[in-house]
């Protein structure tokens, strides 16, 4: 997976520094799908990262109040 992505940004990276300032419509095409994957994928980390904050701050509050109580 790792290599495969290496090789994807590769690519994408080399057709960003031909295309120029100018873009063609082709071009312009895959850029905006680049930065609606990248914009996707970002959100996807968001919404992962905030459900393993969530669960950890359950689990703490969980955790603090079996102490309290064990120690009423």
């Amino acid at each position: 997976m790792l290599s495969a992505t290496t090789q994807v940004v590769k690519v994408r990276t080399t057709r960003m520094a031909m295309a120029g300032p100018l873009p063609n419509e082709r071009d312009r095409v895959e850029f905006s799908l680049m930065s609606r994957e990248k914009s996707e994928a970002a959100s996807e980390s968001i919404r992962a990262m905030g459900s393993g904050l969530v669960s950890l701050g359950m689990t703490l509050a969980m955790d603090t109040s079996k102490h309290i109580w064990a120690a009423s």
